[in-house]
């Protein structure tokens, strides 16, 4: 007997619908979803408007300082690379919380060493009185914007 309801059937319908329906959400899904395209040309272009950074080194550290010194914590955190501004945001609004921002502008006005790793990276090592382990800042240069970021303090 052919009919609707034979044992072939029961078994076969459900499946014929949950595939059915598979594909209409991988199709909802593939057309919502940005191509992964798309978001690496969003990133690059988040990168290629970042204006924030001097052309030097000691420019970026200079401009840091003086977020530092209005306050400024947004401004401040801007001039860090993209992939460490999630923790230095966290830090940088304990530090101002806590009142130790002249203490570290203090401490990066002491005399220091620079070494230019590379020609994108740069390190400037302060000693601290009676610490036998420096302070370290370092920088790397963007490429693709020619502007120089701190990536630890």
């Amino acid at each position: 007997m052919n009919n609707l309801f034979s044992v072939r059937n029961r078994i076969l319908i459900p499946i014929a619908v949950l595939v059915v329906c598979g594909v209409v959400v991988f199709a909802r899904v593939k057309m919502s979803a940005p191509s992964d395209e798309a978001v690496f040309n969003q990133i690059l272009k988040q990168f290629a408007e970042d204006d924030a950074g001097g052309m030097t080194p000691e420019e970026t550290l200079s401009l840091f300082q003086d977020a530092l010194r209005r306050g400024d914590v947004d401004l401040a955190l801007r001039y860090f690379l993209k992939e460490v501004q999630p923790k230095m945001k966290k830090s940088l609004a304990v530090g101002k919380a806590n009142g130790t921002f002249p203490i570290l502008l203090r401490i990066l006005a002491m005399p220091h060493r620079e070494s230019r790793i590379s020609e994108t990276i740069h390190e400037i090592t302060i000693d601290l009185p009676g610490d036998s382990v420096p302070f370290g800042v370092d920088l790397y240069k963007d490429r693709s914007t020619g502007r120089w970021k701190l990536d630890a303090i």
